[in-house]
């Protein structure tokens, strides 16, 4: 069968956080599978330039990645791996000091690689590194939506809000999900979402989405050792309802098209 040519209705979905250590990238692996079980193509973008390690968690051996395609090496169709998740991985590269300070104009160019590819996705999840580096503010502004993952910790808590701040001040961004992580239950969760959004209501005169939360589970750890994501090694665990359900709550939000204004994935497609 003779792949689908790029058009707009790929869904372009961000996952940040404020600061490192918030279970981020078991996250995003977890919701792209989700996404994949319930029947769409997902591209999994591992922009953690850094210290890329999806390919761990998706249990795949990626001979190329993101470095391979910026030095001209490869084109972005030639890295693309496949995992037994449903879920097809753009790996990044790990400890490649070059990449993990990429500026805006490097960026910008990765962003626009993407509508070369010679494949359809429903899909593309796009796992940033922590913080506010000029990548993650521009993989952030090159996506339809979204999401801030953060703890009931303090200091995770104080870097949302910091990260959250510089998108709406800095770069007049909106279409903002808070998604809360490592809870204790989902009564939790929402309280700590309504807490942020009431903050960032007061002080930065914006809104956040509400699509669920996580809980904690202490087999995530051995998911990672297994290279399975916990979907598979715990498909009836409460965790797992939470990604499917997050999952579901995003793929049936409405696609944005307001963009922001800057280089965006899969520009000009039709």
């Amino acid at each position: 069968m003779q792949p689908q040519a790029l058009n707009t209705g790929t869904r372009t979905i961000c996952i940040a956080s404020g600061k490192g250590g918030v279970g981020k990238t078991t996250l995003s692996i977890n919701l792209a599978t989700a996404m994949a079980e319930q029947g769409k193509s997902v591209l999994y973008f591992d922009a953690d330039m850094g210290l890329a390690n999806a390919q761990i968690g998706l249990g795949v051996d990626s001979v190329g990645n993101i470095g391979h395609v910026m030095n001209g090496l490869a084109r972005l169709d030639d890295i693309i791996v496949k995992s037994s998740f449903g879920v097809d991985l753009v790996a990044g590269a790990s400890g490649v000091e070059a990449l993990a300070s990429l500026g805006r104009v490097e960026s910008a160019r990765i962003i626009q690689a993407f509508s070369g590819l010679s494949t359809h996705y429903d899909v593309l999840m796009v796992d940033c590194a922590a913080g506010i580096s000029s990548s993650v503010l521009a993989f952030l502004q090159a996506c339809e939506e979204r999401v801030v993952v953060g703890t009931a910790e303090l200091s995770s808590i104080a870097d949302a809000y910091a990260l959250l701040k510089v998108m709406v001040h800095d770069y007049k961004l909106d279409n903002f999900l808070y998604l809360p992580n490592q809870v204790d239950n989902e009564q939790q969760g929402l309280k700590l979402f309504e807490s942020m959004d009431n903050v960032v209501g007061n002080f930065l005169n914006a809104s956040l989405h509400y699509v669920g939360s996580v809980s904690k589970d202490p087999m995530v750890n051995l998911s990672w050792q297994k290279s399975t994501p916990m979907l598979r090694l715990a498909p009836s665990a409460v965790i797992a309802s939470n990604f499917r359900q997050v999952a579901k709550a995003l793929l049936a939000r409405p696609i944005s098209r307001q963009t922001s204004g800057a280089v965006q994935f899969f520009m000009g497609q039709t």
